[in-house]
């Protein structure tokens, strides 16, 4: 896989970023029917998958940062914020898992 997909300026497109959006998408869009077709309001169910969501990338960079860039994030805690540097990968998956079951 190429790690970036498209370049155009300063704007690139990432294959993980890519993928994790059509991830996304398809999990609106499935939860949403099996929502529907069980009883539940739509409305709650993509609240709680958006909150599990964004948990789950904050859990996959928080894993990232303690296993391979904790003097980096001691020296400038801004660095959590960046996502491009990394974080997203298969090796952090569970912290991912763990912040979308916490939450």
């Amino acid at each position: 896989m190429h790690p970036i997909l498209l370049k155009a300026g300063k704007i690139n497109i990432y294959s993980w970023g890519l993928m994790l959006a059509i991830a996304l998408i398809a999990a609106f869009l499935g939860i949403g029917r099996l929502a529907a077709r069980e009883g539940y309001e739509k409305e709650i169910v993509w609240d709680l998958v958006i909150i599990m969501a964004v948990s789950g990338i904050l859990g996959a960079r928080l894993t990232y940062i303690l296993l391979y860039e904790r003097e980096v994030f001691l020296s400038n805690p801004l660095s959590f914020i960046s996502l491009s540097s990394g974080g997203l990968w298969v090796l952090v998956c569970y912290g991912a898992l763990a912040g979308g079951f916490i939450s």
